[in-house]
């Protein structure tokens, strides 16, 4: 039991070491088990004073407020989830010039 508990602080440190290290504008899936849905928010704001971390939605508007070891935990336990944006605009781009290619006429 004892082993467990010290694996367990361990692997929330290293979580905790990640949430430190993102930067503003990263996007992220958090899944509400509760209410069966998922939501993509991007990081706006790390607020010091109170150690909380500010979630946007793709208009800007603030859907997630989360202290940052409660961060930490959701993304250790798999309830949050850090997008590789790259890839997803990349798709997102091909897409549009694909689009526009077939309006063209191409």
């Amino acid at each position: 039991m004892e082993r467990q508990f010290v694996r367990h602080h361990q692997l929330l440190g290293e979580q905790l070491l990640k949430v430190d290290a993102l930067e503003f504008g990263t996007w992220v899936q958090y899944d509400d088990l509760r209410q069966g849905m998922s939501r993509r928010c991007k990081l706006s704001a790390k607020l010091t004073a109170t150690d909380t971390f500010v979630f946007v939605n793709r208009m800007g508007a603030k859907v997630l407020e989360k202290p940052r070891k409660s961060f930490a935990y959701d993304l250790q336990m798999g309830y949050a989830r850090i997008l590789d944006t790259e890839n997803f605009f990349d798709r997102t781009l091909e897409r549009i010039t694909s689009n526009l290619r077939k309006l063209a006429g191409e």
